[in-house]
């Protein structure tokens, strides 16, 4: 028998996986049309409702409130000591854009603070706030809100305590917050603290509890100082960016020993986010790197760079004593103060454990290569309040009997991971919408999706997802279908979009409302019988030239009736209306309801149809028209914010972060004139040292 060519065999092949393929969704399809089965119970409305609220979704009145039956019956089979978490709050960027829900009837992508209501400012952020526990790694995103550029100090306070008190409704005990130093999150903080008029803890319902600035941002905040300015530290020692790029290049012209690289002394845009860049450069094997050179040649090279090797060590040794070890390391002999808090550990000492942190960290100063400024930066300032924190943190435990703590418990490696697993969830492009989060958010709660995530900034948490979403599939069998709804309330104004959007938006051609017109009669009429009508409505074919010329619409030929001058002029008006009042309705809730009733009151349409059908003809029309309108000023909207944009470029414009997620105060950290052409090898770094 003769063999087959190959493009033959190649063909039938193909054939054949398109067959399998189509067994395999037939078979999916089958399984999905069973009665209570789980996909029918994934789909409907009152298991979605379920989920949102879980957070403090646009519908959720409060979240864990009582309809969260799952995430409550959790803590009645937890041991008391494990109910006890800290919650973490950040932010993440999206991109702004706007999408008509018919499902819930409001536009989604403006500024949302759930029961709090929503601005008419389109939202770029979410803030995420997640509980995790402390005496075990259990992680549960509890709440998230879109805000727009950063969520305001005030209204950051409020969602604070929304979220504490609907922890402690739920029976959960919240002994500490966690963030970066963001300036409002700093301002939020401060305005909590105001009400007990101490500089370590405060109140929320009478319960007191105490904040911790996260100490890998710390870290990096500290490697940035350092680019643009020199540290003086104990007994007036000075530490320099130039003395670890001597160093670098000296062990790059011998024999490679250290972990620095280019991307260590070079840092600029994304990599100022990596932790790993900053906790390899101030760790102990760069500071014993620059002694063992300093040794070997005999104090020729690197004799001045000694003091940036102690400060090296003693930034690593208080890092290793700030944030603890992961879950399945082991005491590490050579580090001893990277271990869990104990009654016994060298947390305690005075020598060495947290007072010599404070008492050190207390004298740092930074002095500006440019100016010589002497200024002391909000990191310093925010590494002595967590260890103070941390202090009060183990006490407290203590009288819950207590005895060990594990310090990377209390940073927030846990959301950052969240937030890369939500990126990854939606593929290839990082940049989320604010629809697109929702639903990757959703899909992270119910799969668990915790693959392993390249690129990250932190390590892995090793924390698990305490509630199940599963078993609201298996147990809930029927699960009904309830709305909650929420009193829109403005927070931050009525403020109007960017003036190019508006003035575009306005700009209406002739011919467009012509045709806009008929489409939607032609799409009423498809079940309308009433010859009365018809003759109000229609015109023939050779009247429709009057606003609407054939050499702009090929398409004239299929249309089957054509609106009448009256029904157009009556379009128009509409148009017109919604145009002029867009700004003030769009971010309410029911929008479409609200928009529809407000053609209703301001348009009459006695004239344009027969009494008989006036009503119910209105009716579908204006729900037709407030339909296009709508989407069609979300596409405007849209495309006017990415026009000439690329992607994550936005973030420039919207955000108080720049385009590699920086914030605009780490901007000016960058590497001095001096030490750059030290570094490219203009400049001549190898030089005996005098005496």
């Amino acid at each position: 028998m003769k063999k087959a060519p190959p493009d033959v065999i190649k063909i039938a092949k193909t054939a054949q996986q398109y067959k399998q393929m189509a067994f395999n969704i037939k078979k999916k399809l089958l399984i999905a049309q069973r009665k209570e089965g789980n996909f029918q119970r994934i789909a409907s409305t009152g298991f979605i409702t379920r989920v949102d609220e879980m957070l403090v979704s646009r519908g959720a009145k409060i979240i864990l409130h009582g309809e969260l039956k799952n995430f409550k019956r959790k803590h009645q089979k937890m041991k008391s000591s494990d109910l006890n978490c800290i919650l973490l709050f950040d932010e993440v960027f999206l991109v702004s854009n706007l999408s008509f829900n018919k499902l819930t009837g409001k536009l989604d992508g403006f500024e949302d603070y759930g029961r709090h209501g929503r601005t008419s400012l389109v939202a770029d952020h979410a803030l995420v706030f997640m509980a995790q526990g402390i005496t075990k790694k259990w992680t549960q995103p509890v709440a998230y809100y879109f805000v727009h550029g950063t969520c305001p100090s005030h209204m950051l306070k409020i969602l604070i305590c929304d979220v504490v008190r609907a922890l402690h409704d739920a029976g959960y005990n919240v002994l500490a917050t966690a963030s970066d130093q963001g300036p409002t999150n700093q301002k939020a903080v401060a305005e909590l603290k105001s009400s007990t008029k101490d500089e370590i803890f405060y109140e929320i319902d009478g319960r007191r509890m105490v904040h911790i600035w996260d100490i890998p941002h710390i870290l990096k905040n500290v490697r940035n100082n350092l680019l643009s300015s020199d540290i003086q530290y104990k007994d007036g020692l000075v530490a320099e960016w130039r003395h670890l790029i001597e160093f670098f290049k000296l062990d790059e012209s011998l024999c490679k020993l250290s972990p620095l690289t280019y991307k260590h002394m070079e840092i600029d845009g994304k990599l100022k986010m990596k932790v790993k860049y900053a906790a390899q450069l101030f760790s102990a094997k760069t500071g014993n790197g620059i002694e063992n050179n300093y040794i070997m040649s005999d104090g020729k090279y690197l004799k001045d760079c000694m003091v940036t090797a102690d400060f090296c060590r003693i930034v690593d040794e208080f890092f290793d004593l700030s944030n603890g070890p992961s879950s399945s390391e082991k005491t590490h002999q050579k580090k001893p103060a990277r271990c869990a808090v104990t009654k016994t550990s060298i947390h305690h000492s005075q020598a060495k454990g947290w007072p010599r942190i404070v008492r050190e960290i207390k004298n740092w100063v930074m002095i500006r290569k440019t100016t010589g400024e002497r200024h002391i930066p909000p990191c310093v300032k925010g590494w002595v309040q967590s260890i103070k924190s941390m202090q009060w943190l183990w006490l407290k435990l203590n009288d819950l009997k207590i005895f060990r703590l594990n310090l990377r418990h209390l940073n927030q490696d846990a959301i950052e991971n969240l937030f890369s697993s939500i990126r990854q969830c939606c593929g290839a492009g990082s940049d989320l919408t604010t629809i697109q989060f929702t639903g990757a958010l959703k899909t992270c709660l119910l799969t668990h999706f915790t693959g392993k995530v390249q690129g990250k900034n932190c390590e892995d948490d090793d924390g698990y997802m305490l509630n199940d979403m599963r078993s609201l599939v298996i147990e809930n069998k029927h699960c009904y279908d309830k709305k909650q709804s929420t009193t829109s309330t403005l927070i931050r104004g009525c403020q109007p979009l960017p003036e190019n959007i508006e003035e575009n938006l306005h700009k209406v051609t002739q011919n467009a409302p012509t045709f806009i017109c008929g489409s939607i009669l032609n799409d009423i009429l498809l079940k309308w019988n009433c010859s009365h009508c018809l003759l109000r409505l229609t015109t023939s074919a050779k009247n429709f030239s009057f606003c609407l010329s054939s050499s702009h619409y090929s398409m004239k030929t299929h249309i089957k009736h054509y609106p009448s001058p009256l029904l157009v002029t009556t379009f128009t008006t509409v148009f017109q209306l919604f145009e002029d009042n867009w700004i003030k309705m769009l971010h309410k809730d029911d929008v479409l309801d609200k928009v529809v009733q407000f053609f209703e009151e301001s348009v009459s349409f006695s004239s344009v149809t027969c009494l008989r059908h006036a009503e119910d003809f209105k009716t579908q029309f204006l729900l037709k028209t407030a339909l296009y309108l709508l989407d069609r000023k979300c596409k405007r909207i849209n495309s006017s914010n990415k026009k000439g944009v690329f992607r994550r470029t936005r973030q420039v414009t919207y955000s108080c972060k720049n385009v590699d997620g920086l914030r605009k105060e780490d901007e000016n950290h960058q590497l001095a004139d001096s030490d750059l052409s030290l570094l490219d090898g203009s400049q001549k770094f190898l030089r005996p040292q005098k005496g």
